[in-house]
């Protein structure tokens, strides 16, 4: 069998990092796999194959980071060479300097698996696609700007969708609650929210479209899921503040999130980027519907496929597997005062939706339809000719 590696940072929590664990299961059925974290310290996601820590983590100071990035990158090319690697794929910002500074003797995929880090490193892609590298999209719709970007290099920009295991999502979904969650389910319309707490989740728009909701909804209740992240003190403090914060949970990280989302009335994401959003085809696997801003890229091509990238909506929008909302802010903002139209156009689609049984039943049927297209096995003969090249 050929060899495989995975390199990332650590596996600590986030969607790439849970990718990477699921793509190293998907690749073990047909190959040799090495999962390769600079920094093991932390590990909280499970990975098929031999998992290498290679001791190498981040470092403070610029020139520190400098040459933990070199020692990273003759650490990959050094691996690569003596266990005879084929393919190797990195995940995240750091990972992929590494390996596209490794000059490493085999097929190289760096990701990007989100719109504003394409933008924002226009210098690592071109770099990378200039020494060799192939980079691989989770979204056809920044495959496509990447090509405006950087013409001439369509041969070596792919697209594949993220491994979505749904009947392992089912089979979790189906885990009882704990006891202290049990009560806010039966006394609410829940309302679920799963993401870390970083700047592109939008959180304080949760909340101040929450807000608004409730004023229409007097039993509609909000768990945030998930930890980590430089704003998740902030978000506490502006859910603390809220007149409704006895409706508003946080139960932090949890290894199973299925049980929570399954159990749900809707599932929401105020993001105002993405890459491809891992959280809304797992709501849909497990028959919640959602509600998502129409932001770059990723839910226009999960809850409504065939429907044109541009332009983004500018209002509350059904599409076939949820409902789709103007982004709210690109940059925080924890000031319940600062209610703009968007806000309200949210708090409007998660209305309907709670208080619309007939329409939650129809998207949530088209939605595990939906989840099914973009599941491991329908995804995997894709990631097995991709290392396969």
């Amino acid at each position: 069998m050929k060899n495989v590696a995975i390199i990332l940072q650590d596996l600590r929590s986030g969607g790439s990092e849970r990718f990477a664990s699921r793509l190293s299961h998907l690749l073990s059925e047909k190959f040799n796999v090495y999962v390769l974290v600079f920094d093991a310290s932390e590990k909280r996601f499970d990975c098929a194959g031999e998992f290498v820590d290679l001791k190498l983590p981040a470092g403070k100071g610029t020139a520190k980071r400098a040459i933990i990035m070199l020692k990273r990158a003759a650490a990959i090319k050094k691996f690569v060479k003596e266990h005879d690697i084929c393919t190797a794929y990195s995940f995240t910002h750091a990972p992929n300097e590494a390996l596209a500074l490794s000059g490493a003797k085999c097929v190289k995929y760096i990701s990007c698996r989100d719109y504003v880090r394409l933008i924002k490193s226009p210098k690592l892609y071109s770099f990378a696609l200039r020494h060799g590298c192939n980079v691989l999209f989770n979204a056809l719709e920044m495959q496509k700007k990447c090509e405006e970007m950087f013409p001439g290099n369509e041969d070596k920009l792919f697209t594949a969708y993220n491994i979505i295991d749904c009947e392992k999502a089912r089979e979790d979904a189906k885990e009882e609650l704990d006891e202290e969650y049990k009560e806010f389910y039966d006394t609410h319309r829940v309302i679920a929210f799963s993401s870390r707490f970083v700047d592109q989740k939008c959180q304080w728009d949760m909340l101040k479209s929450f807000e608004l909701l409730k004023k229409d909804i007097p039993d509609a209740g909000l768990i945030f899921l998930g930890c980590r992240g430089e704003y998740e003190n902030a978000v506490r403090e502006m859910a603390k503040k809220s007149e409704y914060s006895s409706d508003i949970v946080f139960a932090g990280f949890q290894k199973n999130v299925f049980k929570f989302v399954s159990r749900a009335d809707v599932f929401a994401m105020t993001s105002y980027y993405e890459g491809f959003p891992n959280v809304i085809v797992e709501a849909l696997a497990v028959g919640t519907p959602a509600v998502s801003t129409d932001c770059t890229s990723g839910p226009t091509e999960v809850l409504a496929p065939g429907r044109p990238f541009l332009p983004h909506c500018d209002k509350m929008t059904e599409v076939d597997c949820g409902i789709l909302c103007p982004v709210m802010s690109e940059s925080p903002d924890f000031d319940y005062g600062n209610i703009n139209d968007a806000h309200r156009e949210y708090a409007k689609a998660l209305k309907t939706l709670l208080t619309d049984g007939e329409l939650r039943a129809r998207l949530s049927e088209n939605g595990k339809k939906r989840a099914d297209e973009l599941s491991a096995e329908n995804m995997k003969q894709v990631y097995f000719d991709l290392t396969d090249n």
